[in-house]
């Protein structure tokens, strides 16, 4: 721990300061082990940033340090991993070697107590069984359901922990809007990290289709509507989407793949639903409990008929969690955690927001940005109330930021996911120094995440409350549109959701770093994410996407090769198809480039554009083979006029649709069709041959 201490002197030992005061205080009951205790997660970012510089260096060390420690310390949480629970050798050989490899990472190596440590470890004897099953969780990003801090709910994390591993089928987590009846779901299925005999995956759905907004209601997309999207989203889930034809009955598929391997399913926000398709609760809690080994939870805001007995009702944070949640924003803000636990305070605040988690959020924000006394800013909340307060609040904070804090905060916002520097810079035009200073004096106010560490680009969040109400404080401004298109001008126009993370992040880093005209940086992140990920059509599409792009014509021959292999995999990314086809254009490779404008009209349709590519492809097609007229005997006539009636009707097809030109490529088809047409009655007349 010396090393971890010397390097993070500041905030170690505020963080030790406030877990101990909490504790004397009597607020949490549990003890601390050691200093290392009172790190939490949460904070190894803000640990880890003080020698960023000293990791980044080397390749790969850093996440996997990260990783490393935030595995310990959730393997040291006592929610989890409670003092009396069973660990098998293997577990214990596993923590012990992760602490040995987080030392010999960075530091010097490991000392005698730990090697004596291993050593013990290594030696306990295997006869009892592994207890430890791998759990394969698909779950949404953290941000996008977790209030930025979430503290206690020890007693309801641990009888959810209890109804798991019991006989009981369904249950059920009930509160009202703002009241973190998500968030308890999202942390209690995150923190499991063994499945149980029957049940080694965890699947999340969510009915949200509106935010509640204290008095508005902004509009999400859930992820299911009806049963039958339901069932649809756990193939997906499960990777059978490709493997079902729309012939099977999608309700057996689902029974066949959870008796097989049953899941732990969670449907969040259940009662969202409208009332025609109420038949998806009963579904999951009658046929799919009855005919297979897994377990529901629901998330709602009404009581279900019937599970009074398999209820947690949510109630707002008590008093105790509330100061807990205040002491840690206080540490992020002052180093200290006696920022708003003074006096009469946390009563205060406490009262105000009824220990909601989302006006917690909201109300120490408001505080952060007046600097008003305590007292004042609760005063005010209460007599302005909900919306008026929030809007408020940010209005003030908008007040004490820059132009391009501004612009940063809500370019993350839009996002509605982790933004890269690389995405900041390339819609923000800024400079590398600008833009650290913007996202400093976010974080200063707290209203921006400090970048993932585990990852090797830095990415930034803002929670999903906060960008919601960024967005709409902010609908009316300028710099609205301008953002909210420069971030469009980074889409890759295929669908990303399906990638693995680190493919994602790697292909929308890339699309920006081309953005910035730093095409190497580019190529190199998407080589080095196809090694792990080598038959990814999306990140082959893209890496050849950057080569076509590349100064110069050298890489147009690789670019197409990798286009190509994205192509035989089916890759469903319209712009593969637009610029492989445009590349064999370039080329007067008239055939190839039909061909591939012709697959992507089958994925696709009548898209305009491919109508468009065909039309010059099959016209480019139809002008070559008249250049070899003279040299055609009568008899081959026909060779020439095929074609040529074929572009004909691609060129008038196109032409008739009104969105699928504009002016010049119009202007351009007609000049095609008429030295088509000219070329047709030119062989006519040679070879006195009707057209």
């Amino acid at each position: 721990m010396d090393p971890l201490r010397e390097l993070s002197a500041e905030t170690w030992t505020a963080n030790v300061r406030n877990a101990k005061q909490i504790r004397k205080a009597k607020l949490i009951n549990d003890q601390l082990l050691d200093e290392f205790d009172a790190q939490d997660v949460s904070e190894l970012p803000r640990i880890f940033e003080q020698f960023y510089s000293r990791l980044a260096s080397t390749t790969g060390q850093r996440g996997a340090l990260v990783q490393a420690l935030k595995d310990i310390v959730e393997y040291r949480n006592a929610i989890s991993h409670p003092a009396t629970s069973y660990v098998s050798s293997p577990d214990a050989r596993n923590a012990a070697e992760r602490i040995a490899y987080a030392s010999k990472l960075v530091f010097e190596p490991h000392s005698d107590e730990l090697s004596a440590i291993l050593a013990a470890v290594a030696d306990v004897n295997d006869a009892e069984p592994p207890h430890i099953i791998p759990v394969n969780k698909v779950l949404p990003p953290r941000h996008t359901v977790v209030v930025n801090e979430f503290v206690g709910r020890f007693r309801e994390l641990d009888l959810l922990y209890k109804w798991f591993v019991s006989s009981t089928a369904v249950w059920v987590i009930e509160a009202d809007g703002g009241k973190g009846k998500s968030s308890l779901a999202y942390v209690f299925a995150d923190q499991i990290t063994s499945g149980t005999e029957q049940i080694s995956r965890i699947v999340w759905l969510t009915a949200k289709a509106r935010r509640y907004l204290e008095g508005d209601v902004i509009a999400t997309e859930p992820d299911f509507t009806t049963l039958d999207q339901a069932l649809r989203f756990i193939i997906e889930a499960y990777g059978f989407t490709d493997a079902v034809s729309s012939d099977d009955d999608v309700e057996d598929v689902v029974l066949n793949l959870l008796a097989i391997e049953p899941a732990l399913i969670i449907l969040d926000d259940i009662d969202s639903l409208e009332r025609e398709n109420e038949d998806v609760a009963r579904w999951f809690t009658n046929t799919l409990v009855q005919r297979t080994a897994s377990k529901v939870l629901l998330t709602s805001r009404r009581s279900l008929f019937g599970y009074g007995a398999y209820t947690t009702a949510l109630s707002g944070l008590s008093l105790s969690e509330t100061t807990e949640y205040l002491a840690a924003v206080s540490l992020r803000r002052y180093g200290n955690g006696d920022g708003f636990t003074a006096g009469n305070h946390r009563r205060l605040i406490h009262t105000a927001t009824d220990g909601s988690p989302l006006y917690l959020d909201d109300i120490v924000r408001l505080i952060l940005a007046t600097g008003d006394p305590i007292e004042t800013v609760v005063k005010e909340w209460r007599e302005r109330g909900g919306e008026a307060a929030r809007e408020y609040a940010l209005r003030r904070e908008f007040d004490m930021l820059s132009s391009l804090a501004k612009d940063v905060l809500l370019a993350s916002a839009l996002r509605n996911e982790r933004i890269t520097r690389a995405e900041l810079m390339a819609a923000l035009h800024c400079r590398p120094d600008d833009l650290t200073a913007a996202i400093t004096q976010l974080h200063r106010f707290y209203l921006i995440s400090y970048p993932d560490q585990t990852s090797e680009t830095p990415t930034f969040e803002v929670n999903q409350n906060l960008a919601t109400l960024v967005k709409q404080a902010m609908k009316g401004d300028a710099s609205f549109k301008r953002i909210a298109n420069a971030l469009k001008q980074l889409t890759s126009g295929g669908r990303l959701r399906k990638l693995a993370p680190d493919a994602m992040l790697a292909i929308r880093d890339a699309v920006a770093l081309v953005k910035l005209d730093r095409h190497g940086e580019a190529e190199q992140l998407l080589r080095t994410a196809l090694e792990a990920h080598p038959n990814e059509a999306a990140l082959l599409s893209h890496l050849g996407w950057v080569l076509s792009r590349a100064p110069g014509k050298a890489r147009l021959s690789e670019a197409v090769e990798y286009m190509e292999r994205s192509v035989r995999l089916k890759h469903r990314n319209r712009a593969t198809y637009v610029n492989l086809s445009t590349i064999y254009l370039g080329q007067d490779e008239h055939d190839k480039a039909a061909a591939v404008v012709s697959a992507g009209l089958d994925i696709y349709g009548d898209d305009h554009e491919f109508l468009y590519l065909l039309a010059i492809a099959l016209a480019g097609r139809s002008l070559a083979l008249f250049k070899t007229v003279e040299a055609i005997a009568p008899q081959s006539v026909p060779v020439l006029a095929e074609p040529a009636r074929k572009a004909l009707a691609a060129i008038n097809d196109a032409l008739s649709r009104q969105d699928a030109v504009g002016p010049a490529q119009g202007h351009r088809l007609v000049i095609l069709r008429r030295d088509i047409e000219k070329n047709l009655r030119a062989v006519a007349e040679a070879f006195s041959t009707p057209t």
